[in-house]
């Protein structure tokens, strides 16, 4: 496995908004296992291939619904999300952790 170490950078986010991730925002690709370090610590490790057969677990994520929208934040970036398991507690409402509706259909 290789180790790929990178610094942070400053990148101006009004080139990102209102638009979804193009090819063109990679500096490199990676296509072997890597771990890449931030500054020397370890923030993302990367399997080209895994030795499992994920054909189920594949197409059970391609039934999810993804929610596309823009964040309410000023930066307004773009995003295709959803979450899995328990999602975290809301302050402003009072709400404890709750399970997510991928734990409730499952």
């Amino acid at each position: 496995m290789q180790s790929l170490n990178v610094s942070k950078r400053t990148i101006d986010l009004d080139q990102y908004r209102r638009r979804k991730a193009a090819l063109s925002d990679c500096s490199r690709f990676i296509e072997e296992d890597t771990v890449v370090e931030v500054d020397g610590k370890p923030v993302l490790a990367y399997w080209h291939r895994l030795d499992h057969d994920f054909s189920v677990l594949r197409a059970a994520l391609d039934r999810i619904k993804y929610i596309e929208a823009f964040r309410a934040a000023k930066e307004a970036m773009f995003t295709r999300a959803r979450t899995f398991g328990y999602a975290p507690r809301l302050p402003i409402r009072n709400q404890p952790c709750r399970k997510t509706i991928t734990v409730r259909i499952a």
